[in-house]
């Protein structure tokens, strides 16, 4: 009988380092997933695009454990967008600089308060 008990125990043992173990796993697998969302988070607004989309997705791939949020991250890196321009002057948008001769701009805000307290 104390051989069945000591396999017991052992067995109890061993399920015991398994359920740590994957307990381990699964805090590391939410860290790491935590750590993606910021960057993803970051790299997005840094784009132009939607940051909290972005780290939702990552967030979510915290239920696929650690290879869901590496497949996520390997690619965002591979689908992004350039990086949005800062400070770039006004042509660079496609827009022309004057307006083409025969359109009259609107008035300016000055222009418009005069004209309105002479209509009224």
């Amino acid at each position: 009988m104390s051989g069945f008990q000591q396999q017991f125990h052992e067995s109890a043992n061993t399920a015991l380092a398994i359920g740590q173990l994957v307990i381990v796993f699964w805090v590391l697998g939410i860290l790491v997933a935590i750590a993606a969302a910021v960057w993803l988070f970051l790299d997005a607004k840094e784009r132009g695009k939607s940051g909290i989309a972005a780290a939702l997705i990552a967030l979510c791939s915290a239920f696929y454990g650690i290879p869901g949020t590496v497949i996520v991250v390997c690619a965002w890196i591979l689908i992004r967008p350039e990086r949005a321009r800062r400070g770039t002057p006004a042509s660079d948008d496609g827009l022309p600089d004057r307006l083409p001769s025969g359109i009259v701009a609107a008035p300016t805000s000055k222009e418009f308060l005069e004209g309105l307290e002479e209509n009224t």
